[in-house]
């Protein structure tokens, strides 16, 4: 009987401390500057805005929207990496148990302009 008691005190308390854990939720949307496209398949980073670990990542979808889930309370930073676009930053963001749903917005990628330098092609005919 002691270790039943034992054994539903602990499994009680468990469920408490669990239930007590607040998470929220980051959205927000990727543009392309110049034309204001969606982009879809952006890769995007959820950093903690104190030393900018990475937390989680994920992918925009097909209308340029993404969402992190279960997000611990704390300050966040969002972080859009596209092929040929300039890296984007949000604003720091909040969640708390207050402010649970946070959007950042929309974040405008660049086009990146990388202009190469001069080839030079060299070639040898071959005698045959």
């Amino acid at each position: 009987m002691k270790h039943l008691l034992t054994t539903l005190t602990a499994v009680l308390v468990g469920f408490i401390s669990q239930a007590q854990v607040q998470t929220g939720k980051i959205a927000g949307s990727v543009k392309e500057a110049t034309n204001q496209k969606a982009l879809e398949a952006v890769t995007i980073s959820l950093l903690r805005a104190a030393d900018s670990s990475l937390i989680k990542t994920s992918l925009t979808d097909k209308v340029g929207e993404f969402g992190f889930e279960n997000v611990k309370p704390g300050e966040y930073l969002v972080k859009a990496v596209s092929v040929n676009h300039n890296i984007s930053y949000s604003n720091r963001i909040s969640v708390s148990a207050e402010k649970a749903v946070a959007n950042v917005g929309v974040l405008e990628l660049v086009p990146a302009n990388k202009n190469l330098k001069e080839v030079v092609v060299n070639s040898k005919k071959l005698m045959i």
